[in-house]
């Protein structure tokens, strides 16, 4: 059973001051939406604290950051600097201890029913046991998790994953002996505690979790573990996600076991014998690296200075000033490779050195610098790698890129896994680290970094087509390539890599002296870059499809998430309209009432809608052809109900779809985003602790299944009924007279719908509009517009567009309901997420960042009692309004308490129609609120 962490009662949330639906502004009062935008701001920074406080898996400032931009928006100010916002917020806090910080957080943190030291508590936990550690004789270990996640791979099919279990620092002699027990070879075949022993509960809660296939995950910070609060949830998820996996790109391994082995092999081969090697080679060097290396260390892992995960400004400056200097001697002559190697040895070093979780050195380097100072660090990084892949044999230099007596290090290949020995080459290295820093970069920056390295590996054209000749010569097994139609693309990508999987064959079958060996794999491993960088980091590959006629007048939008299938086939697309819910089988009659659903965000507490619309369908299916549900808004957690519904899902369908998907997985991608290393969800630039991948994933193959449609997006234009969702716009490149801009509020408030942007990626824009603030990463959509350039040619121009989530603005979208008609009829209809266990007598709720069901059957039942207190009587109250002239009800859903409201609130247009509404209601004995409390 769910339990709310204890704290302060929070207070009842605010209504507006009064409505007005004659004119197709905002429902509230002018001037109400700037107050609670201004209030929601000046509280921003607390929800800044209660988000870092959710620290390592933020790993930079980049909350304040968005925050700070959200403010700018509001404002109409040039947005502060995530530092800078932090100190004219509260100033001086960046330099205190934690415990400042959990005195004037924790406030903020339990409301949101979260406990601040609680979240600090375990989070430093986790930012410490998985960082390295040093043995007796100083050398850096895998941190000894990861190697057992490591080790899941090889081990006897059905065998569970390694269990993590943090019961708090009073209580770390139980969680060894527990995590001891379960992760031995010998594991006791039954559980080994007695049940009046609460580590009873906790071996059979990862039991249980194991036959999920789940990691065993169990988190108390409370001492009572048969109860869980929103905190350990939280907590729970973010390790969780270090064996879930939702795409292949980055090393390559949708396994993430396989992933693990991948990188303890290749930190085993660093510590044990890269690291020591170049200690010796170059001392002076590598005491740099160190120094680099030590400014970077946050306190939570030792560091001297800084705020928890976050090393102080100070020592980030000094550590790019360091490497800045090394960038500088790099030699761009293509005829020497003097100063490259150093170069190349301090980035490989930090590329190969973990600084915990799945984050290197060089990741938090490059997150901390901001982006001036990535680019001072990236643009040597390229340059370093060309030059010291296309030196040739015949080059004096040539020996200095691996030198006759580097290393033999480990590397693990595959899958098949496959562990293979090669001597230390600095070029294969340094692309490596270029291919992980196109890992974690955003989307702006990575196509920018591929396009100018793109352009300074084709400036070699001629070395790469000499090269190509003598590879051909060595390998006669390899078919060979035109040089100059890989660098301008005139292969069919499927082409290139059959030629260079040739080739990759011939060298594992064939002994070839040490010169010719590398420079083959340099070959190829620079073609295979060039030829699959557009599509190996995840970017969505729009391709010619935006030039249809139908995306001219309203743009193509593709959510960042999206994968093609690999069938090949694509659904077509329809040219109707949307159609609209008819309660009746036959014609609607001339006299219809039209109904708008308005549906408010409020995360796992969206659970109670269920119900809701189960007796309401009920309700009015009583006058058939008298109602049409003609279009459904949402706003957050809202859109998802409010896109099942225009997608044709029936209410009595919710109930089966929720129980298909658990929306708990939608929290995933946290360890990933921290390291930096899954391009689809990037993680240098992040803005969240979850990414949004999983349910991209999820409700994709929802609607794909419902519709019919694969092989693409699904847009709006796809769905059955017509859909409204808002969000908030936080940035975008479109063009200031790109009418897209004419959608985008002063505020930032953005409201996608089937009218005004038929051709967006409806899953997308369910990820826009539920998109919490800090708790998920901001998705972004790719905008394509067809068009022509300067000499008339066909173009196809991209642009993007991130979000947040539209609650932050407007909650519930009443003002977004289609104002069609004069007289319209407002109908506010509770749906309670809180009831009374008639059991235990206790208060038990659904919960806003949980998605836990549990206690779901018994809200149900609650909201079911409510709700036939007025149904009976609805559809007759509807129909008279309708025949007294009101054409349109907008029927919003609030999610509250009984405390908050007991019974629908009915309002008119005006006071006249409020007054006749509630004559009707009286007189069809219809239960409500009275007009002066609606």
């Amino acid at each position: 059973m769910q339990r709310a962490d204890t704290s302060p009662t929070p207070p009842e949330p605010e209504k507006s001051d009064s409505v007005d639906l004659s004119g197709g502004g905002p429902l509230k009062k002018a001037g109400q939406i700037a107050r609670r935008v201004g209030r929601w701001v000046a509280g921003a920074y607390d929800a800044t604290k209660t988000a870092m406080a959710i620290a390592p898996t933020l790993g930079n400032l980049v909350i304040a950051r968005e925050l700070a931009k959200i403010e700018g928006f509001v404002t109409g100010k040039e947005p502060m600097t995530a530092i800078d916002y932090l100190r004219t917020r509260a100033p001086g806090l960046y330099a205190r201890n934690i415990s400042g910080l959990l005195k004037v957080a924790s406030g903020p943190s339990e409301a949101m029913g979260l406990s601040l030291d609680s979240l600090l508590e375990v989070e430093r936990h986790f930012y410490q046991v998985l960082a390295p550690v040093k043995n007796a004789s100083g050398i850096k270990q895998v941190p000894p998790f990861i190697r057992e996640l490591a080790e899941a791979p090889f081990r006897p099919p059905g065998t569970p994953y390694s269990a993590f279990v943090f019961l708090g620092d009073k209580r770390k002699a139980d969680a060894e002996q527990i995590m001891t027990l379960w992760n031995s070879p010998d594991r006791p075949p039954l559980n080994p505690f007695d049940e009046t022993d609460d580590r009873h509960r906790i071996w059979q809660a990862l039991g249980e979790m194991s036959q999920e296939n789940s990691l065993p995950v169990f988190v108390d910070l409370d001492n009572n573990a048969f109860t869980y609060t929103g905190t350990e949830f939280m907590a729970k998820r973010t390790l969780a996600s270090m064996v879930e996996r939702n795409n292949n790109f980055g090393d390559g391994f949708l396994d993430a076991g396989l992933y693990y082995s991948w990188l303890t092999t290749r930190l085993d081969s660093y510590y044990k014998v890269l690291e020591p090697w170049l200690r010796q080679q170059n001392p002076d060097l590598i005491g740099q690296t160190d120094k680099i290396k030590d400014e970077l260390n946050p306190p939570w892992l030792g560091g001297s200075s800084g705020l928890g995960p976050w090393p102080a400004q100070g020592r980030v400056e000094k550590a790019l000033d360091i490497f800045r200097e090394l960038g500088k001697k790099v030699d761009y002559d293509k005829e020497t490779a003097e100063g490259l190697c150093a170069y190349a040895d301090a980035a490989i070093s930090l590329d190969r050195d973990l600084l915990t979780g799945v984050q290197t050195h060089w990741i938090k380097l490059l997150r901390e610098v901001g982006h001036e100072g990535r680019h001072d660090i990236l643009k040597p990084l390229q340059r370093a790698w060309i030059h010291l892949n296309i030196i040739d044999p015949s080059h004096p230099d040539f020996d200095l890129v691996s030198p006759t007596q580097a290393p033999l290090l480990e590397v693990l290949e595959g899958p098949p896994p496959v562990i293979h020995r090669r001597p230390y080459d600095r070029s294969l290295a340094l692309g490596e680290v270029v291919d992980h820093s196109l890992d974690g970069l955003g989307i702006s920056e990575r196509r920018a970094y591929v396009e100018e390295t793109k352009a300074g590996i084709a400036a070699h054209k001629h070395n790469l087509e000499a090269r190509e000749l003598r590879v051909r010569e060595a390998v006669p097994g390899y078919g060979g390539l035109d040089i100059g139609r890989v660098l301008r693309g005139e292969y069919e990508l499927s082409e290139v890599n059959a030629r260079l999987k040739e080739l990759k064959q011939s060298l594992n079958g064939e002994e070839l002296p040490r010169d010719q060996n590398l420079e083959v794999h340099r070959h190829y491993a620079i073609l295979d870059w060039y030829a699959n960088a557009d599509r190996r980091y995840g970017d969505v590959d729009i391709g010619l499809l935006a030039d249809a006629p139908m995306f001219h007048e309203n743009p193509l939008a593709v959510s960042e998430y999206y994968q093609p299938t690999e069938s090949g086939y694509v659904s077509m697309f329809p040219p109707e309209k949307p159609a609209e819910v008819k309660l009746a089988d036959g014609q609607p009659q001339p006299k219809v009432m039209n109904v708008s659903q308005v549906f408010e965000g409020g995360g796992g507490r969206g659970f109670a809608y269920v119900e809701c619309l189960k007796q309401l369908h009920e309700s009015l299916e009583k006058n058939e052809g008298l109602f049409r549900i003609d279009e459904f808004v949402g706003t957050s957690a809202g859109s998802i109900t409010a896109m099942f519904r225009a997608a044709g899902f029936q209410p009595n369908e919710m109930r089966g779809v929720l129980e298909r998907v658990d929306f708990k997985e939608f929290n995933s991608d946290a360890v990933w985003l921290m390291g930096g290393v899954d391009p689809k969800v990037r993680g240098i630039n992040r803005t969240g602790i979850f990414s949004m991948q999983k349910m991209y994933k999820t409700v994709y193959e929802l609607l794909s299944e419902k519709l019919g449609i694969e092989g693409r997006p699904i847009l709006f234009r796809d769905l059955p009924n017509k859909l409204k969702l808002v969000t908030i716009c936080l940035n975008t490149d479109l063009p200031e007279d790109d009418p897209l801009r004419e959608l985008i509020a002063d505020d930032g408030r953005f409201v996608m719908s089937s009218e005004t942007t038929p051709n967006f990626d409806v899953v997308g824009a369910v990820l826009a509009s539920s998109a919490v603030p800090g708790y998920f990463h901001s998705p972004q959509m790719e905008i394509a517009r067809a068009g022509t350039d300067d000499e008339g040619n066909q173009e196809i121009r991209r642009y993007r567009m991130q979000f947040s989530d539209g609650g932050v603005v407007d909650n519930l979208s009443i003002s977004s309901a289609t104002n069609d008609s004069e007289k319209r009829a407002l109908l506010v209809l509770p749906a309670h997420y809180q009831t009374v266990d008639p059991d235990t007598g206790e208060v038990i709720s659904l919960d806003t960042l949980n998605f836990d069901t549990a206690n779901l059957d018994k809200i149900d039942e609650h909201n079911r009692v409510l709700y036939r207190r007025f149904t009976p009587q609805l559809s007759e109250l509807l129909h008279q309004a309708n025949q007294q002239g009101t054409e349109r009800t907008v029927m919003a859903f609030n999610l509250g308490t009984d405390s908050q409201q007991k019974l629908p609130a009915l309002l008119g247009s005006d006071y006249d129609q409020t007054e006749q509404l509630h004559q009707l209601a009286e007189l069809q004995g219809f239960a409500r609120l009275s007009m002066e409390d609606s």
